[in-house]
């Protein structure tokens, strides 16, 4: 491969209101699946000289346990599994944020707001009368504070006019 290609590859790292993502340029070995991933496997570098060169320097290990020390980092740090996938000749991982947190900014849910995290979770849905009511907030805050978390990626509106209600977001969504 000629310099010019190799500077063209780069690795990309992508940040989301809901996640983060790290795109490298390539995809798995045939011997590999994604299933594989997520359980021992054996290592197959691409380039074996240069993975040679990075174990030799204590830079890497060669048994093929990158992907689950990423996994078990995440378990330690309460975030999480990790999603491994391809596309586009990019081999991907992500991170989906936890609800009550946003990775994209500085902006994070007050103490308030996670609790009516807590609530959806425990309850199913809220409504802005409920809001209004468990949190002891006007009905203009209870709509701000719901709109915020809405936008926050952690709920979504289900319904209209005094009928809406909201909900947690599917990991899908």
């Amino acid at each position: 491969m000629r310099c010019e290609a190799l500077l063209l590859m780069q690795v990309q790292v992508r940040i989301y209101d809901s996640r983060l993502e790290v795109w490298n340029p390539g995809n798995l070995p045939p011997e590999l699946t994604i299933a594989q991933l997520y359980h021992e496997h054996s290592s197959h570098p691409r380039n074996p000289r240069l993975a040679g060169a990075f174990h030799h320097a204590g830079l890497i290990e060669r048994w093929g346990t990158g992907t689950l020390r990423i996994i078990t980092a995440c378990q330690v740090h309460g975030i999480g599994q990790p999603e491994f996938s391809t596309m586009s000749g990019n081999f991907i991982v992500r991170f989906r944020a936890l609800a009550g947190t946003i990775i994209s900014n500085g902006d994070e849910l007050n103490e308030r707001q996670k609790r009516a995290l807590e609530y959806v979770r425990e309850h199913g849905l809220i409504t802005v009368a409920i809001y209004k009511h468990e949190y002891n907030v006007s009905e203009c805050q209870a709509r701000r504070d719901m709109a915020l978390i809405v936008k926050h990626g952690d709920l979504r509106v289900i319904g209209k006019g005094s009928a809406t209600s909201y909900i947690l977001k599917d990991d899908g969504e």
